[in-house]
């Protein structure tokens, strides 16, 4: 067993950030409730429960499942939309736009990128996002550990909320991972080794106990003591302890390091200085809690409509009878009374009520952005045009950009970073050129959702480019006002066009260059010809006894001038 003087500290920081997310849980474990009764298990109190019984905690308050749908659709919508695996969905700039357009630049940061995204396709990492899209949605925040893979280079592990707690550094950015999860017997000792778990998981290992369940913590945050050129954990920009939950109050599992930041932690929305964000799963609760209710109270009033309770005269106790539809009963029944009657009449209006139902559905869909996501699939009308579509996109879009810059500044941009110098550490990346030296590469989004947002930029560049068209079709000087080079760059970029689509300026260049010289010969190949013609006209045109081009050369009689 191994041991370290600091663990005392991170059991009491454990403590203190567990304490902290106490009402954070609460809110979160009600939104899981009526959304993903399958997310955010450690929410619960899992405390001695095998997993059949875990199991049944589940799914006992979802009548209406409208909040899960729109939770699906949001994340998918965010997947498709932002980290597509069917297209690129970022490119590598520089802030030089000159000489990203060198023709060696332009390659290296292209073939960069599709190696990356090769890393992504090839490991679970779209799978991963899809994971942290619906935690966002539903609880405002995700998180997620980027571990390096001998087979797929890097290898991502979502967690769900309530499994993990966070520290936000001077700059309110997350600082620190600190999970607290369970492990079976088994995996303790596949996981630390024999020699590395406490006496407890030992005795259960040996008694061939091997579901019984331990809690772990895990704490990942910046290394307070590094020392400088020392190999190993200790000189690692980042701690990495694995330590019972029980046992020796010194004693740890596992340590790790870390050269970068192994995780994100992204927030949907954050008011002020929040730790933790807001999102579509808290601001709809009340509706989606709402709904419940009412589909409760819908189908008791229905049944109560088609099966009422009944009341009978005592004297037909006993002597059968039944209120089973299309059966008979013949009772002889008092004067003026009925042998079974309602006990009351249920009269609901089921359209008031399925209305209702509908308009709350229809604020939980739109609390989750569905009818952004589907706004293409929910508009009937047959007469929509493309640009039409466009611009109620780009519309909506406006919307939405807040989350979108925030969840690519906390999640896309340090994955991609992350990627970038495990990739770089392994060598799996070309040799940059020479003119890179002293230029920081920069991250910029070619997704959907990006796109919809630049593409307002575009109507800009398009309509100045229309009314600089027209002019020119009445007075041809005012298209010398109009840079066609880098208005063609500027709306690549806008557009997301393939890196590969546009061609560098120096290569633009040497076409031109070739254009002109082509031109300046085939110019002077005519003027050749023209005046070759001319000479051989001349020369066949009689003047008296001399030929025209005598009299030009100035032969008049056979004599010279």
């Amino acid at each position: 067993m191994q041991t370290d003087k600091r663990i005392p500290k991170f059991r009491a920081r454990f403590k203190r950030l567990r304490d902290k997310q106490t009402s954070w849980r609460s809110h979160w474990k009600e939104i899981a409730d009526y959304t993903t009764p399958r997310k955010g298990e450690y929410l619960h109190d899992l405390e001695g429960m095998t997993e059949e019984e875990q199991g049944s905690l589940r799914n006992d308050k979802i009548i209406n499942s409208v909040g899960a749908e729109a939770t699906r659709i949001l994340a998918s919508g965010m997947q498709g939309g932002m980290t597509s695996p069917a297209r690129p969905w970022f490119i590598l700039a520089l802030e030089n736009r000159d000489l990203m357009e060198f023709t060696p630049v332009k390659q290296w940061l292209t073939d960069v990128r599709d190696i990356i995204l090769r890393i992504y396709a090839k490991s679970n990492f779209y799978g991963s996002m899809h994971s942290n899209y619906s935690e966002l949605g539903n609880f405002g925040v995700a998180a997620q550990l980027q571990e390096e893979d001998f087979q797929t280079v890097a290898r991502f592990r979502p967690f769900t909320v309530g499994e993990y707690m966070l520290t936000l550094d001077a700059q309110y950015r997350s600082s620190g991972l600190y999970r607290h999860f369970s492990l079976s017997t088994e995996q303790m000792v596949d996981e630390f080794g024999k020699d590395n778990v406490s006496e407890a998981v030992t005795s259960a290992f040996l008694a061939d106990n091997l579901d019984a369940r331990f809690k772990v913590n895990h704490i990942i945050e910046p290394n307070e003591s590094i020392i400088n050129d020392k190999a190993g954990p200790r000189g690692m920009e980042y701690t990495s302890l694995y330590f019972e939950d029980a046992g020796d109050p010194e004693a740890y599992l596992r340590e790790k390091g870390y050269e970068s930041k192994p995780f994100i932690a992204p927030r949907w929305d954050v008011n002020g200085t929040q730790t933790y964000g807001s999102s579509p799963g808290m601001e709809s609760l009340g509706d989606n809690k709402m709904l419940q209710k009412m589909e409760e109270k819908s189908l008791k009033a229905v049944d109560k409509q088609v099966d009422p309770p009944m009341n009978a005269h005592p004297s037909l106790k006993g002597k059968g009878g039944s209120i089973v539809p299309g059966h008979m009963n013949y009772v002889n029944a008092p004067q003026g009374q009925v042998g079974f009657a309602p006990t009351y009449q249920v009269n609901l209006n089921i359209q008031q009520l399925e209305e209702k139902i509908r308009q709350t559905e229809q604020r939980i869909k739109n609390a989750y952005f569905n009818n952004i996501f589907l706004m293409i699939a929910n508009d009937n009308r047959s007469n929509t045009t493309a640009f039409e579509i466009a611009k109620r996109y780009q519309e909506k879009m406006m919307i939405l950009g807040p989350v979108i810059n925030r969840i690519q500044s906390e999640s896309h941009d340090p994955t991609i970073e992350r990627t970038y110098e495990i990739g770089t550490r392994l060598g799996i990346f070309p040799e940059p050129p020479e003119e890179l030296q002293g230029h920081e590469i920069k991250i910029e989004y070619v997704s959907i959702l990006a796109q919809a947002q630049k593409m307002v930029g575009s109507t800009a560049i398009e309509q100045t480019a229309s009314f600089i068209g027209n002019l020119g079709s009445v007075n041809p000087a005012a298209l010398d006002k109009l840079n066609v080079d880098e208005t063609i760059n500027m709306y690549a970029d806008l557009t997301g066009a393939p890196p590969r689509m546009i061609r560098g300026d120096e290569e633009v260049q040497q076409i031109r260059q070739q254009r002109a010289q082509a031109q300046q010969q085939a110019q002077q190949a005519e003027q050749n010809a023209a005046m070759a013609d001319g000479a051989k006209t001349m020369s066949d045109t009689k003047l008296n006894e001399n030929t025209a081009l005598d009299a030009l050369l100035g032969r008049v009689g056979g004599q010279n001038a």
